[in-house]
């Protein structure tokens, strides 16, 4: 194994290793690439491998084999996926993915090339979801929020949402539930600003997606 490689397999696996969290070691994503008809393909370099990255690579292999996620990777290296495997394939370490792609399975690099993006999206989004547990949020999807500066909140300032937007409803309250503002968007082709105050209420129906969420600038106070 390279050097580079084995540095960054050896910071990896001084942690626990769950092979259905979004952390997961780079190897799994030549098993789970390697998925065809939810059958793990043949590993020419099986016998080569000892230690810790047998041990990944076993229960790497172990869940590939139980997973029941639509992806497959055809005799031309294009991928069918869902948003469920993506989301399992969201590696944190892209070095150490191009790593394992080159040393351990080459022959995926189209198929992650295709799928790169989304996951990356998916992982900066349980990544966002993780922060706004324990953090006032700053970029949030619908829902109902108090507006302040503790965990589970979203801070107070100027809200924006990207357009093109259509049946985008959202309402201003005050503490007590009683309508501020309101509105419902019919059609935003610019999109939506909104400034919401500390102690009030704010309410999101049908305005976000997983590419645009109500984010609030940095400058924004």
């Amino acid at each position: 194994m390279p050097p580079a490689m084995a540095s960054r397999y050896e910071a990896r696996l001084a942690g626990s290793y769950d092979a259905d969290t979004l952390e997961e070691l780079p190897v799994y994503v030549c098993v789970t690439l390697a998925v065809n008809g939810g059958q793990p393909l043949s590993w020419p370099y099986e016998d080569q491998v000892k230690g810790d990255v047998a041990t990944v690579m076993s229960r790497a292999d172990d869940y590939a084999t139980q997973t029941s996620a639509g992806v497959k990777v055809y005799a031309d290296h294009t991928v069918r996926d869902d948003a469920e495997y993506i989301d399992r394939l969201a590696m944190d370490d892209t070095a150490l993915v191009q790593l394992s792609l080159e040393h351990f399975c080459p022959e995926m690099t189209a198929a992650w090339k295709t799928l790169q993006p989304a996951v990356h999206a998916a992982a900066t989004r349980a990544a966002e979801d993780e922060y706004n547990q324990t953090h006032p949020a700053k970029r949030f999807p619908d829902g109902r929020y108090t507006v302040g500066t503790k965990a589970g909140m979203v801070l107070p300032g100027t809200y924006r949402l990207k357009g093109p937007l259509a049946d985008c409803y959202w309402e201003r309250s005050t503490p007590s539930g009683e309508s501020i503002e309101k509105n419902f968007v019919t059609n935003a082709p610019s999109g939506v600003t909104v400034t919401i105050r500390a102690g009030e209420g704010f309410t999101s129906r049908g305005c976000t997606n997983d590419d645009n969420r109500w984010t609030r600038p940095s400058s924004s106070g």
